[in-house]
């Protein structure tokens, strides 16, 4: 009787256990939900905003790349408006790097 006690108590506690797991869920997964529906002060978002005019000024949006072959590698020129403002150097052997000038983009330079 003793052996069969402490089954049936076993599986009573498992059943608890299990359903205060599923109480627990539902309650983590129903709460926020409530929580949402309640919120009614939220407002609409407004209209898409208005694209910006077309360039008229002729300025260049695009960089001319300048590429020059050597024995050593490839070395390309980044500029616009005739002022160069990146280089990029492509070794044969190695990864590339870049020399960047920061002024051209930020006054402040690169530190800012």
């Amino acid at each position: 009787m003793i052996a069969r006690y402490s089954r049936q108590n076993a599986k009573r506690t498992k059943g608890i256990i299990m359903k205060k797991i599923l109480l627990a869920t539902f309650l983590l997964i129903a709460l926020p939900m409530h929580v949402m529906a309640e919120e009614s002060d939220l407002q609409p978002l407004p209209g898409s905003p208005k694209l910006p005019p077309q360039v008229q000024s002729g300025q260049v949006l695009e960089p001319e790349v300048t590429i020059r072959e050597t024995d050593k590698g490839t070395v390309k020129k980044y500029s616009v408006n005739g002022q160069v403002y990146m280089v990029k150097v492509i070794p044969e052997a190695g990864p590339a790097y870049y020399f960047i000038d920061c002024r051209w983009r930020w006054p402040a330079g690169c530190e800012s």
